[in-house]
């Protein structure tokens, strides 16, 4: 703090920053960019004042640009990782310091795992999922113990918490989780091509002639008449039974005609090709 006291008097003397960001902003922001969950990082990332802002720092932290995550897949693991073990601290009302130290031993965790899978030496060979996920447990325990070898900084409710939590979000999608690492995926930009329609001119109306749509009388339903006059029930019978063959006759017509019409439309195909 004495250190920061002495920068900032010794500033007066300079000419004054803009005033949307203060000197002690632009030092906080040096500290955090690219250097992961330090103490500053941690803070600002408790300051942010909603859920934009902090995806918005945690690229800033691990040095990732937009362009990176929307097209590199390690990229995007990284940011989304440690964008949801932040999120996942403050919704469970850790403190700074127990947030930094579960999102610095996961990002601890993820590194080792992913050095694992890309040996130095050609005669190394990559451990097994399982003897991994016993490797990094035990890291975990080391780094766990060392925090805690004075005062505990968890209660017992708290650290099966953290278990839970790292079980479900590491341990158990390990796997998954490296796979983004360790496959390569190439991807081509493809520039998009637009086809440009232009609509034919529409002809002038002037130029057209009214042509009006025949309808062929024997295909139109006439009402069914009943002569004038006394009438049996067998005359009745017969009339109605004579009304019925004329409506079957006109549908089969107009069956007929629509047939011809898409058989001059679209053409048969023969079989020969």
């Amino acid at each position: 703090m004495k250190h920061q006291d002495g920068r900032s008097s010794s500033s007066k003397k300079k000419i004054k920053p803009a005033p949307t960001k203060g000197r002690k902003g632009d030092d906080t922001e040096k500290l955090v960019v690219g250097a992961g969950w330090t103490a500053a990082a941690t803070q600002k990332f408790f300051e942010c004042p909603n859920d934009d802002e902090r995806f918005k720092h945690i690229m800033a932290m691990f040095s990732i640009t937009e362009d990176q995550y929307k097209n590199d897949v390690k990229s995007t693991t990284i940011a989304d990782f440690h964008y949801a073990n932040g999120l996942w601290c403050l919704e469970s009302k850790f403190d700074q310091p127990q947030t930094q130290f579960i999102c610095r031993s996961l990002d601890r965790l993820l590194t080792s795992a992913i050095q694992s899978q890309s040996p130095t030496e050609l005669s190394e060979e990559k451990p097994s999922i399982d003897k991994l996920r016993l490797d990094l447990f035990t890291q975990f325990q080391t780094m766990f113990n060392e925090l805690n070898a004075g005062e505990w900084k968890f209660n017992t409710e708290e650290t099966q918490k953290i278990l839970t939590f790292y079980n479900q979000v590491f341990f158990r999608p390990l796997r998954l989780i490296l796979y983004s690492f360790t496959h390569n995926v190439e991807s081509v930009k493809v520039p998009e091509k637009r086809r440009v329609f232009t609509p034919v001119p529409p002809v002038p109306l002037s130029q057209c002639d009214e042509a009006p749509h025949y309808v062929d009388d024997s295909m139109q339903f006439k009402p069914f008449t009943l002569p004038k006059g006394p009438l049996t029930l067998e005359d009745a019978r017969e009339l109605i039974q004579q009304y019925t063959d004329n409506v079957i006759d006109i549908i089969n017509k107009r069956y007929d005609n629509l047939t011809d019409m898409v058989a001059k439309i679209q053409p048969p195909i023969t079989s020969g090709r």
